[in-house]
């Protein structure tokens, strides 16, 4: 069983990185941006790092990411416009991923088709986005 949820978590973060592959580098001038933060929360408890928040764009375009910090909270900008929203974990002090279940993460909140989370991001604006992703 673990070595199944580290083979779901190595797959995880190797389609997220395929698909946000640009996120890092200068936008192009076609692409709008807004900014969003929030705070990502297992049974109301702040998530404690381990873990990024991915944006990727119903328009098709690349996405970004965001290091969830200690107290649960991220801060990234993104293409404006409706954007699914996943998680994907992290590497470890260990060089591990991060098991997501050992979080009380619920497997789904790891596939933008079935997390069911979304967030509008507002061109030139401030957004605020909290998700609750817990057992």
């Amino acid at each position: 069983m673990m070595r199944s949820v580290q083979l779901l978590s190595l797959l995880a973060v190797i389609a997220s990185l395929s698909i946000v592959g640009g996120c890092g580098s200068a936008p192009s001038d076609s692409r709008k941006f807004g900014e969003i933060s929030g705070r990502v929360t297992v049974k109301g408890t702040p998530l404690a790092g381990g873990m990024q928040v991915v944006f990727l764009p119903a328009s098709g375009e690349k996405g970004a990411f965001a290091d969830i910090g200690a107290d649960g909270t991220y801060k990234t900008e993104a293409v404006a416009g409706a954007n699914q929203v996943y998680l994907v974990p992290t590497v470890g002090g260990d060089g591990a991923y991060v098991d997501p279940a050992k979080l009380g993460v619920l497997p789904q909140y790891l596939d933008a088709r079935d997390s069911g989370l979304t967030a509008e991001v507002i061109e030139g604006d401030k957004k605020m986005a909290d998700f609750e992703v817990g057992q």
